[in-house]
């Protein structure tokens, strides 16, 4: 038997153990391993005595493996689980990222978790295995036992996005809905006085909080607007809804409006399809603006207004070492929002005037 080979095995597991692999269930018997590994049960058996011997692994009282508790987690250092619905989003792709590089100055480790409904089993082993856990919620309805389970967690947690402080959880937003103000403010600047909210997200708190902002700013401004709230089922697709809504409607001759607020990207991205392919210039024709950007807005053809993500890195640096800390009292508000976002100001937005109505109506009238 080669000392290389099981030396490389037990590296093997060594890292497996640094990235949290194992955080979330039990560590293989030494026969798996060795499948997994692809080599021999004798390299495996010895790999893991080696690692044994280091205090990397110990044995359970059934002789299952299992991460050792203090050697090798002061030579690892913190683990903190990322925990999000398993569905593509460009938004929660970018906190991941700026937790990575926050952890990584500190010396922490982020192992993604992916759960699929708010029964999946592995939320509540998350929320028990890691030394803090940042949760991304889901757009579907919280239930009570999820809510009754994050209260009595045993480790420190924080919400992303999702106000959760009512119920005693530290929460980040980093778009605090009043920030909409901004986006709308910009549009009544250009000249638009019928501006339109557009959603197409599963139906949630965070959306609804949007449209209800948008809704006051129209009252207090005395701006007139019209609401297209179709939202699609959790884990489908707010983008082709968008197109299929905003195609529907230009076909009937359905739709009025100078400019859109879209409550996602997503759903301006949709809009601006469907606008295009009926012959609008968008910018001078109808003015399209989103709420949240999710990175592309100033890559776009043409540009996207929208509101960009403040730097999470100082509350995500502030929530890493209230975990380090074990999660004890938490200084200051548990809502964590910063005091400003930004606007880009793109091409999809311009002024409003007489005759990009006029040309409006006209395009709408030769296309039904």
């Amino acid at each position: 038997m080669s000392r290389a080979k099981y030396l490389d095995t037990a590296r093997l597991i060594r890292e497996r153990l640094l990235r949290g692999d194992y955080a979330l269930g039990e560590i293989p018997g030494e026969r798996e391993l060795a499948v997994q590994s692809g080599v021999s049960h004798m390299t495996a058996r010895k790999a893991v005595q080696t690692l044994l011997d280091e205090g990397w692994l110990r044995r359970r009282g059934n002789g299952r493996l299992a991460p050792a508790a203090a050697e090798a987690k002061r030579e690892a250092g913190m683990l903190v689980g990322f925990l999000a619905p398993a569905y593509v989003s460009g938004h929660t792709d970018r906190l991941r990222a700026a937790l990575e590089r926050c952890a990584a100055g500190r010396g922490v480790r982020v192992r993604p978790v992916d759960y699929v409904h708010w029964s999946d089993p592995v939320l509540g082993e998350a929320i028990a295995s890691f030394d803090g856990t940042f949760l991304v919620p889901s757009s579907e309805a919280m239930p009570p036992h999820v809510i009754d389970r994050l209260r009595g967690r045993p480790r420190p947690l924080v919400s992303l996005e999702l106000d959760l402080t009512a119920h005693g959880i530290p929460s980040l937003d980093l778009f605090p809905t009043a920030s909409i103000d901004r986006l709308l403010d910009h549009l009544a600047a250009l000249g638009h006085r019928h501006i339109v909210c557009l959603n197409t997200q599963p139906a949630n708190p965070i959306t609804q909080e949007r449209i209800a902002r948008w809704r006051f700013w129209c009252a207090r401004q005395g701006v007139d607007g019209a609401l297209i709230d179709e939202p699609v089922e959790p884990f489908h697709s707010a983008l082709e809804r968008a197109y299929t809504v905003m195609a529907r409607r230009l076909k009937a001759r359905a739709f009025a409006g100078t400019a859109i607020v879209a409550v996602t990207e997503a759903a301006a991205l949709g809009a601006m399809r469907a606008l295009r392919e009926r012959g609008f210039r968008i910018g001078r024709d109808i003015s399209i603006g989103a709420v949240n950007d999710e990175g592309l807005a100033r890559y776009l053809n043409p540009t996207l207004t929208a509101l960009q993500m403040p730097d999470p890195a100082p509350y995500l640096e502030f929530c890493l070492d209230w975990m380090a800390a074990g999660g004890g009292e938490w200084a200051g508000p548990l809502l964590i929002q910063p005091s400003d976002v930004p606007l880009f100001k793109g091409e999809s937005t311009g002024p409003c005037c007489r005759e990009a109505r006029a040309r409006r109506a006209k395009k709408a009238t030769r296309s039904s």
